[in-house]
């Protein structure tokens, strides 16, 4: 044990020691690709080959939180966006984050909006993106998720990790409950908790979606299609059982039983996954009560608290501001810290919510959490502002931390964040 206590605690020193060898490397990404959507398929890459850091340091227990039964061993976690299609969900997991969020996955696949989409305001610290849901559809990710979803239990730095998968419609989908029920139906039993994403802006009609009807239906719909999981799950434990006697039933420990769970849901849990639904923003106050009062009425188990943004602050400076699209990062760091607020007061505190939107420090996700999160989102502080949005295509940019920390982000911000737990205790 206290070998292994010992390697850990040189890896660590290793990674802090690569670290500015590392932000040397995503300070060079803008100059030698200048796309931002080709230097996030490098960064891609280098996730996928493993060749990206791994936070080898012990979490402290202090930052472990849970969140109706699914453990998340660190709050900080990394936003849907930067792994669309679940091509190195476990490699970012051992960076150091204690949750990976996939995503935004739709049942076919698009190619999103046309280039260019995404404008980087480096005076402003932010980013503007109108890029539609690019996706490579469930035929893609199914297998990847499935294949991260089970491997992950035999890695010592990733088994303890929370994978969410956050889904959306196709474009042309006229009733979105249809796609929501198609992914739930394909990818829902490889997640920890599940996202539905209603509030991208660059879909046309999708913030429509957050108005109580709509939002009821599509909530209830995913709910049924998560009770269809479930008795999935009995008819497969059922056919697994090979004793039939009752003296060969009664061998059977609660250990087996649990495993053969696990077998159909291989989760933290081994049971459904959470069901979160993704907001913006730009929400009246009255709309804010409306997601609040459905929320609490089918018992949805969370919110993403938020997307991006269609305002543009006066502040802004850099000459992208007019682009169209969502707007996120530092501006947006303001508006999402007051809309958790709210929906905390509103759901009376009985709605987990996770929480992004321009965290950038230890600082920025202690003061998400005294507003009523129960964990945080960051996106692209992974690379840094020297390498802005990575080709982030849809709303999860809304996590976007623009400041140059490079891939040991995670770690930094946990640090930070255990040093305020320790002086100003929890919230």
């Amino acid at each position: 044990m206290y070998i292994g206590y010992a390697a850990s605690d040189i890896g660590s020193g290793l990674m802090r020691h690569l670290d500015g060898l590392l932000e040397l490397l995503y300070d060079v990404l803008p100059d030698n690709f200048p796309d931002p959507e080709t230097a996030h398929h490098f960064v891609m890459w280098l996730a996928a080959k493993g060749y990206l850091p791994y936070d080898l340091e012990r979490d402290d227990p202090e930052l472990s939180v849970n969140i109706k039964g699914v453990t998340f061993h660190t709050p900080v976690g990394l936003a849907a966006g930067f792994d669309k299609d679940a091509q190195a969900p476990l490699g970012f997991c051992k960076m150091g984050f204690g949750f990976v969020e996939v995503g935004t996955v739709t049942p076919k696949p698009q190619p999103g909006n046309p280039k260019p989409r995404i404008f980087r305001l480096a005076r402003d610290r932010a980013i503007i993106n109108r890029c539609g849901f690019n996706s490579s559809g469930l035929d893609v990710v199914e297998p990847r998720l499935k294949k991260a979803s089970e491997d992950r239990w035999h890695d010592r730095l990733a088994r303890r990790c929370v994978i969410g998968v956050n889904i959306g419609k196709n474009k042309d989908t006229e009733r979105a409950e249809e796609d929501i029920r198609e992914g739930i139906k394909r990818i829902g039993r490889f997640a920890d908790y599940l996202v539905i994403n209603l509030s991208s802006p660059n879909t046309k009609g999708l913030r429509a979606l957050q108005q109580r009807d709509h939002l009821r239906s599509i909530i209830t719909t995913a709910q049924g299609e998560l009770d269809k999981l479930e008795q999935q799950q009995k008819v497969h434990q059922a056919q697994t059982s090979q004793p039939k006697a009752a003296e060969q039933e009664s061998t059977q420990t609660p250990q087996d039983i649990e495993q053969k769970a696990h077998d159909f849901f291989p989760t933290q849990t081994g049971k459904r996954p959470l069901l979160f639904v993704k907001i913006a923003p730009d929400l009246t106050e009255q709309e804010k009560r409306d997601i609040a009062d459905v929320a609490l009425e089918t018992g949805l188990d969370g919110l993403v608290v938020t997307n991006t943004t269609i305002q543009r602050p006066e502040s802004l400076q850099s000459e992208s501001k007019k682009e169209t699209g969502g707007l996120s990062g530092r501006p947006l760091k303001a508006m999402a810290t007051q809309c958790v607020s709210d929906m905390y007061r509103m759901t009376n505190g009985q709605v987990a919510i996770i929480s992004s939107g321009g965290i950038e420090t230890g600082l920025d996700a202690y003061e998400r959490i005294r507003a009523g999160a129960s964990a945080v989102e960051v996106y692209s502080s992974m690379g840094g502002f020297a390498s802005p949005p990575n080709g982030n295509c849809d709303s999860a940019v809304v996590a976007s931390a623009q400041i140059y920390r490079g891939p040991v982000v995670a770690r930094r911000i946990k640090d930070e964040l255990l040093n305020i737990l320790n002086q100003a205790g929890k919230p």
